[in-house]
């Protein structure tokens, strides 16, 4: 027989595990009630304020996409700071003051 509710097909359930009655995020551990709708998670998961759930911690990273940083990482920084340097070398190469 069919549980009642609506199927949980969505990936994100993989991110949470069932433990003592409440939903436990595999990530950073933080507790959800049985109940609660795949949008939280995601909410969670993605970082997103506003949503009415608490975001996933930082201390726990893991780089697969799910994380929405709104940041440039570090080494996007790193390849924008070397072509910056490679313009200002060839700018001053080419017009000499």
């Amino acid at each position: 027989m069919r549980k009642p509710g609506r199927p949980k097909k969505d990936k994100y359930w993989n991110e949470v595990r069932k433990e003592n009655g409440t939903l436990k995020c595999k990530r950073c551990g933080h507790e959800f009630s049985d109940k609660t709708s795949v949008t939280r998670i995601k909410a969670h998961l993605k970082g997103k304020q506003g949503q009415g759930a608490a975001i996933c911690s930082p201390h726990n990273p893991v780089n697969d996409g799910v994380h929405n940083n709104n940041s440039i990482s570090l080494s996007g920084t790193i390849i924008l700071s070397l072509l910056f340097l490679l313009f200002l070398y060839f700018h001053f190469y080419l017009y000499p003051l």
